[in-house]
């Protein structure tokens, strides 16, 4: 019983931990969750911010490229004005020289000519079909390209549609500039393909290392997560372990008092804790002296009563034998008168010794009773007693309080993350050194860096919002910690397993609930035994008064023989009486005896 007990109590431990360090991991899982969606919102967001720049930029290339066709155009248009060139030759001239333009840093930027009939005037890429109409040339999405171009064209503007690339095969988003040299009737157009953009963000080293540093992060708040994990486990565990220590010892005390062994005592630093465990472990070994006690009194009685019960049962005996003397007298009274004289007197002093004996019984018997009545009413108390015990251990779950301490020095340790916002601070600064290069290597650049300079503002501003994105790890960060709070609405739920462990208190109260039962039986058998000892004595004041008619009449008058004869025969009843009587309280005393064995009193 011991062993199974045993393992029961590990596994309320084992059960305790878990719930509280998966209530730690689930917060801490939660925590690097929120941090990696954060982390990943802004960086997806500076990759937005950033694309938008660098097409700014890039729209800004392709309409001062267009701008720089137009004024070649314009030179050539002037030429044939002067009569340096035809027209002719001034429109060859000036196709040529916009076809050989390329722009970018791998030179894949190209522009092509439509006349505004729709024509394809020139294209770089897509000779073949120079002078094809493309009035019906649509895209993938059914937009209509050189339309939308042409929308446009007058005063200058942007279009997005999907285009073939330089490579001639790939297909992809493109947005392009349009601006119309009206003289000839020419719709000059440039664009940048969003892909080769957005691997320019993606590529970029500002996002690379934002990138990475992020991971660092979030690997460093997982490690910490996990490491908070590690020591709240270790200290629940061994919080539990010493509260299931004690219920232990306890349990293994009530189960050998359940199964009789009274002598045992619950002593040691437990019983001097100041705690409900130590008043549990106090009221027990109060409950068991009571007891105790009130049984050694019990079985000292019992002892004391079937003493008395043998010794009255051997003078019955003799009373008996006594009478028969008297009997075999009165056949040769004329002869041996005086013999039925001593044997008369002899049976006197035996009822006369009977019936101290049997007052001896009835005085046993009272103070057996008296005792029944004191262990009756300490069995209630311990009864009562041990239901308050069970009572106590029910409230034991103040002591899992101290988990929820810890769990807000956990929540302690979470806040002291704020020290990571402090790492992305100094990206944030990092962010604003990029920016500030920028803007030194756009003031250098001259015009051709104006791109740059708006990239520059825009870091900035990213910078800026990087700042506000923190403050809101902040807030979230404060509202983990309040979570924290709740989690400790979830050791009360742990509480409730512990109520298993008082099941076993629970069976020893029913234990006690059957002992007090044996008492009230003891005591109805014992009753039974005063009163058969009170009808005992009263047939024997009837014996006695019976002697000592016999002896008046064996004294005064011979010729009384017939008298004494039905006396004789009357006391020889009452004597089978008395003696059955004896046989009867001894039975119930033996089962009294047994039952008070079964406890052990002493060592």
């Amino acid at each position: 019983m011991d062993a199974a007990n045993k393992i029961k109590d590990k596994g309320l431990a084992r059960k305790l931990t878990t719930a509280v360090v998966g209530a730690i991991v689930l917060l801490s899982a939660g925590l690097v969750i929120i941090a990696a969606v954060v982390f990943t919102d802004i960086k997806a967001t500076m990759k937005e911010v950033l694309y938008d720049v660098t097409l700014d930029s890039y729209k800004s290339v392709i309409s001062s490229e267009v701008q720089s066709a137009i004024s070649i155009t314009e030179n050539y248009y002037e030429l044939a004005q002067s009569g340096g060139l035809s027209e002719a030759e001034a429109q060859k001239k000036a196709m040529e020289v916009i076809r050989s333009i390329r722009y970018g840093d791998d030179n894949s930027g190209y522009l092509w000519i439509d006349g505004t009939d729709y024509t394809l005037l020139m294209h770089p890429i897509l000779p073949d079909q120079e002078g094809n109409n493309r009035y019906e040339l649509t895209d993938q999405n059914d937009v209509k390209i050189i339309q939308e171009i042409m929308k446009v064209a007058k005063e200058g503007g942007y279009n997005e549609f999907y285009f073939t690339k330089s490579d001639g095969v790939t297909v992809a988003p493109k947005v392009a500039y349009s601006k119309e040299f009206e003289p000839w009737n020419w719709v000059i157009t440039t664009g940048v393909y969003s892909d080769d953009i957005q691997n320019i963000v993606d590529n970029s080293n500002g996002v690379i290392q934002i990138g990475q540093i992020f991971n660092q992060s979030l690997g460093l708040m997982a490690g910490m997560a996990a490491l908070f994990a590690v020591i709240i486990a270790i200290v629940a565990y061994i919080l539990i372990k010493k509260i299931i220590l004690v219920i232990d010892k306890v349990k293994v005390q009530l189960t050998r008092v359940a199964q009789g062994d009274l002598t045992g005592k619950l002593e040691g630093r437990i019983s001097q804790r100041n705690d409900e465990l130590g008043a549990m472990v106090r009221n027990t070994n109060i409950a068991m002296d009571s007891f105790r006690s009130s049984m050694l009194s019990v079985k000292n009685t019992t002892d004391a009563v079937e003493s008395g019960s043998t010794d009255m049962k051997e003078k019955t005996e003799n009373a008996v034998n006594a009478n028969e003397q008297v009997a075999t007298a009165i056949g040769n009274v004329a002869a041996e008168v005086s013999q039925q004289a001593s044997a008369v007197d002899q049976m006197i002093e035996n009822v006369a010794s009977l019936a101290d004996a049997g007052k001896a019984v009835s005085t046993a018997v009272e103070e057996a009773l008296q005792y029944m009545k004191q262990l009756d009413g300490n069995s209630a108390d311990m009864k009562a007693k041990m239901e308050s015990m069970s009572e106590e251990s029910a409230h034991m779950d103040v002591n899992v309080q101290e988990i929820s301490e810890k769990i807000d020095v956990t929540s302690k340790g979470i806040q002291e993350m704020e020290t990571i916002l402090g790492s992305i601070e100094e990206i944030a600064s990092e962010t604003n050194l990029l920016a500030l290069n920028a803007s030194i290597e756009a003031a250098r650049a001259g015009d051709a860096g104006r791109g740059f300079a708006v990239v520059a503002d825009s870091i900035k501003g990213l910078s800026e919002n990087t700042s506000n994105e923190l403050e809101n790890i902040r807030k979230i960060i404060s509202t983990l910690v309040e979570n924290f709070k709740e989690c400790e609405k979830c050791i009360e739920l742990v509480v409730k397993s512990n109520q298993s462990s008082t099941e076993s208190t629970k069976d020893v109260i029913e234990s006690f609930r059957i002992i007090n039962n044996d008492v009230v039986s003891t005591n109805e058998k014992l009753t039974v035994v005063h009163e058969t000892d009170e009808k005992m004595m009263k047939d024997i004041m009837e014996i006695d008064n019976q002697v000592k008619v016999i002896g008046q009449a064996a004294e005064s008058n011979a010729a009384a023989t017939q008298e004494i004869t039905a006396s004789s025969e009357e006391l020889t009843a009452l004597l089978t009486n008395i003696s059955s009587t004896c046989n009867s309280m001894t039975g119930y005393v033996d089962n009294l005896v047994k039952d008070m064995n079964q406890f052990k009193v002493e060592e």
